[in-house]
């Protein structure tokens, strides 16, 4: 079952009261998009958004499948980030205002890196990722898989589809909810930066 969530912190916050009870907890859909999460004592309810008016409007896997092509194949980075990784992307992103990681291919391995907007302050988040493919390019990735509030390790994986446009996938949890984040990037040859 696929439920459009807007605000999804302060709900995960309030779904968390379902957490590690010994009782079923039954989801319902209305028709007019509103759902309820309950158990034998609470129900909670919350109105279903109104698709078209919000800015990263809810799509079926069907939908999701044809615009995000994940070939294995086409594989080039799989990171798995600690908490302690994403969190020092976030507290560094924040300070240097910055919305975008810098994977910097080099050969064999890959490194994320941020920096600030003049070049001046540097950050080496991570060093020597093992790739899928030999590279010599840079990729600006979105922050926004590794900055928000979310439980475990994120997976990361990059896929060059076309060109030199990539897939991606950043796949965490936010509490017992599998959350995954899809993004696009460009592979930029080293010359052309």
């Amino acid at each position: 079952m696929s439920i459009p969530i807007i605000n999804l912190k302060s709900k995960i916050e309030l779904l968390k009261i379902f957490s590690n009870q010994d009782s079923e907890i039954e989801i319902s859909v209305e028709d007019n998009g509103n759902f309820t999460f309950s158990d034998q004592y609470t129900t909670l309810g919350f109105d279903g958004p109104e698709l078209e008016f919000i800015d990263n409007k809810f799509m079926s896997e069907e939908e999701r499948d044809a615009i995000f092509a994940m070939d294995e194949e086409d594989l080039v980075l799989q990171a798995d980030l600690s908490q302690t990784i994403t969190e020092r992307i976030k507290i560094i992103s924040a300070v240097y205002n910055t919305n975008s990681v810098i994977a910097e291919f080099c050969g064999e391995t890959a490194n994320l890196a941020l920096m600030t907007q003049s070049k001046e302050q540097h950050a080496d988040i991570m060093k020597d990722i093992t790739t899928e493919r030999v590279l010599e390019c840079t990729s600006s990735l979105i922050n926004t898989p590794f900055v928000f509030d979310h439980d475990g390790e994120t997976s990361y994986k990059m896929f060059n589809f076309q060109d030199q446009l990539c897939n991606n996938i950043a796949s965490t949890q936010l509490g017992d909810i599998d959350v995954n984040v899809y993004c696009r990037s460009s592979l930029v040859d080293l010359d052309d930066d």
